[in-house]
């Protein structure tokens, strides 16, 4: 019996769908509080942006886009959003066809 426990347990566990049904219901900002939160963040963001624009040329030059991740992107932040995940994409200055990558294994792990 504990074994068909254990794999209906490992069923419902193995995605995050559960998780986000409940979230979704019980938990998560409502639609409307999270446009209204994008609105002044996107605000934010921009007037920051443009600001290190005009005060590093290096920024100025390499700034690509910013990339918003995170659980309030996701629709997964339990409390408040008092904090917020950017990923900030910079196109470096370099010939992209002449960077190589390698990865070393070492004890399985990379």
């Amino acid at each position: 019996y504990m074994q068909m426990e254990d794999k209906l347990l490992n069923k419902y566990l193995s995605n995050d769908e559960v998780f986000k049904a409940i979230n979704k219901r019980f938990i998560s900002l409502k639609d409307n509080e999270v446009e209204r939160i994008n609105v002044y963040l996107q605000q934010v963001v921009e007037t920051l942006i443009e600001r290190m624009k005009l005060k590093d040329s290096l920024f100025n030059k390499t700034y690509n886009k910013i990339v918003f991740c995170g659980s309030f992107y996701k629709g997964t932040k339990v409390e408040r959003p008092n904090e917020f995940d950017l990923n900030i994409i910079l196109h470096l200055p370099i010939n992209y066809n002449y960077v190589k990558v390698r990865i070393f294994i070492i004890n399985n792990k990379i």
